[in-house]
């Protein structure tokens, strides 16, 4: 059973679900630019997927312990990230490409969540 503090955040990932990768590249190209609503939408859209890499990640225990803050860590990490996010990239063949804000994130979330299990280990 999760912690009731957690089911805030349920209830912000169901009423903000997964943006479509146009209207999630247009919200992050206008919140580099400093729009504070844009920043606030995309980031209430993301919650979706952290919360997806947090139950599928850490289970029992460690999810009612940890759950929650590591929800808040992986948020306050997005944030940073996101003015670092390139919204393109060249491939080595010299053609662009562009990939999701959840993949750029994977790794680093997944980071964080292992720091908070070996901690809880020691």
């Amino acid at each position: 059973m999760l912690s009731s503090n957690f089911r805030p955040y349920f209830e912000i990932a169901r009423k903000h679900p997964k943006l479509a990768r146009k209207k999630e590249r247009l919200l992050i190209r206008l919140a580099r630019k400093g729009d504070v609503e844009s920043k606030k939408k995309i980031m209430l859209h993301f919650s979706g997927f952290i919360l997806f890499r947090i139950l599928t990640t850490i289970h029992g225990s460690s999810l009612v312990d940890k759950g929650e803050d590591i929800f808040q860590e992986c948020f306050i990490y997005a944030d940073f990230k996101l003015p670092r996010y390139k919204l393109w990239f060249k491939k080595e063949d010299g053609t662009f490409a562009s990939y999701r804000f959840s993949t750029y994130l994977w790794k680093g979330i997944t980071g964080i969540m292992m720091r908070h299990l070996r901690k809880q280990k020691n």
